[in-house]
């Protein structure tokens, strides 16, 4: 089972899905991990504009999404 963090951006209108592989799925932990991501790739996510969740995938690779 793998964990991938799903990171909706309202602010440019993207979601983006990362491999989330820490042990903690708490709100402080998902944040650094966010704030790591900016400063070693250049991502920049405005706090305030964001939401996030944590899915847990049985099969590598089978990330139902659905566009209504």
């Amino acid at each position: 089972m793998s964990k991938k963090l799903v990171v909706t951006d309202f602010s440019v209108g993207e979601i983006h899905i990362f491999n989330y592989v820490r042990n903690s799925e708490e709100e402080e932990e998902v944040l650094d991990f966010l704030d790591q991501y900016h400063n070693n790739q250049g991502g920049s996510f405005k706090l305030y504009q964001i939401s996030w969740m944590i899915v847990n995938l049985f099969s590598e690779g089978e990330l139902p999404i659905y566009i209504h």
